[in-house]
């Protein structure tokens, strides 16, 4: 934990120092650290990524009378607003305790909304947009070198020392990593016979999500000839990014990576000769070293195949959304409150709900219509303001891979895919600002 607290220590500096680039390379650098790295184990845990957010919000509001920051209205305000009625009507009516509601709900906020509204500030022209693409392709090389290491050694050092280093009962649901060594197999969990990486996350699905919408972002910049970072490095960033999702080892990034496939290629695009000698070469790899790994897409359309890989499968998750539906029936308008999932779960059948894995299983029995309403609105909203910026084609398919992968999971990490929308449109804007 010494170590958490140095690193504190040192973005607490460069925050003084420079806050608006401390604050832009901070968006993919907490990836590095997920929700099991903390500064305090003890309740209310303290992760590092919030004491960092928190820390940025403090310096902002001390320095922004000295500080150029970007005027532009916040993307999110009104989904913003619409989220905190959403949240606070739930929490009137909630079944959970109220300091409980108010400390997860006041976390959310931080960790989403409040640090993409500092990072549009800090995004004040085409140099912190650079930054920002540079930052995440280091960030790419390095979450990428740590998969494949785990893939093939079949260990992570990096995630050992976190689960040796954290109390059993506090990272308990939080991290799925098992080091090897403590597993009575002697090695890592594995899926058609290929480990299923985890490199710096929690777990794999975080991994292979987070690198599917970067993966979406580059490629976007690279297909509309978005020059702002070296086409050479765009196209490196491509290959680690697309690496990534097969590493994970998990359906839910190869849903998100058809919708972009779709929104981004053309059928003149699948046949250039190097794309062909691409994926030829991609599935050669597979079919010769992990042949079963393919399965993994027929898993996608057959639930026998599925089953046998293991994890989730259809009798389960129709389980779960029956479970959830009653859950809902209980207060179907406003829900029963932020954190009451984990309150049901403790007694009866609900158990069955197990993680609630799906956007769907999560809003309607917390949140209810009120929430799904909202919900739906952010949607609305990230189609509409990207619109003017954006090609049609690869925005539906963008938003709809999301939606796709949120309904199939649960929740994707609203800081990657809501620093992308931004950037998009900061790059939009920018270039409409430019021609006037």
């Amino acid at each position: 934990m010494y170590l958490y607290w140095l690193i504190f220590c040192a973005v607490t500096y460069c925050a003084f120092r420079n806050w608006k680039t401390t604050t832009i390379v901070w968006m993919p650098l907490q990836l590095l650290f997920n929700e099991c790295v903390c500064l305090r184990y003890t309740s209310p845990a303290l992760t590092l990524v919030l004491a960092v957010d928190f820390l940025l919000l403090l310096v902002y509001c001390f320095q922004w009378k000295k500080n150029y920051f970007n005027y532009r209205k916040f993307f999110f305000k009104n989904i913003l607003i619409a989220y905190l009625a959403s949240y606070l009507l739930s929490m009137i009516f909630s079944i959970v305790s109220i300091e409980e509601v108010l400390t997860g709900t006041i976390k959310y906020f931080i960790q989403n909304f409040i640090i993409l509204y500092l990072f549009q500030k800090a995004l004040t022209g085409f140099d912190e947009i650079k930054l920002f693409i540079k930052a995440t392709f280091v960030v790419a090389v390095l979450i990428i070198s740590l998969g494949l290491f785990e893939a093939i050694v079949g260990d992570n050092p990096i995630l050992d020392y976190v689960f040796m280093n954290a109390p059993i009962d506090a990272i308990e649901g939080k991290m799925y990593y098992i080091p090897p060594f403590m597993q009575m197999s002697g090695e890592l969990q594995q899926r058609f016979g290929m480990v299923r990486a985890f490199s710096f996350f929690s777990i794999h699905i975080a991994f292979g999500c987070a690198c599917v919408l970067l993966l979406f972002f580059y490629a976007y910049m690279y297909k509309h000839k978005i020059i702002l970072f070296k086409k050479f490095y765009l196209a490196i960033g491509i290959v680690l990014f697309l690496t990534g999702v097969f590493l994970c080892n998990s359906k839910t990034p190869m849903v998100g990576l058809l919708f972009f496939t779709i929104g981004i290629l053309s059928f003149r695009d699948i046949s250039r000769s190097y794309v062909v000698f691409f994926i030829a070469t991609v599935v050669f790899v597979l079919l010769t070293y992990f042949p079963d790994y393919l399965n993994n897409i027929q898993a996608l359309f057959n639930s026998n195949v599925a089953d046998e890989g293991g994890g989730s499968n259809v009798a389960m998750r129709t389980r779960q959304f029956e479970v959830g539906l009653s859950l809902f029936e209980r207060s179907p308008l406003v829900g029963n409150g932020i954190g009451s999932i984990a309150v049901f779960m403790k007694g009866g059948n609900n158990a069955d709900l197990l993680g609630a894995e799906s956007s769907w299983l999560k809003i309607l029995p917390e949140r209810g219509l009120v929430g799904v309403i909202v919900y739906l609105y952010l949607y609305f909203t990230m189609y509409r303001k990207l619109l003017p910026y954006m090609s049609k084609r690869p925005l539906i398919c963008f938003l709809g891979g999301i939606l796709a992968m949120e309904t199939a999971t649960g929740f994707l990490n609203m800081v990657i895919y809501g620093s992308i929308v931004i950037v998009l449109y900061m790059i939009g804007n920018l270039h409409k600002t430019a021609k006037l």
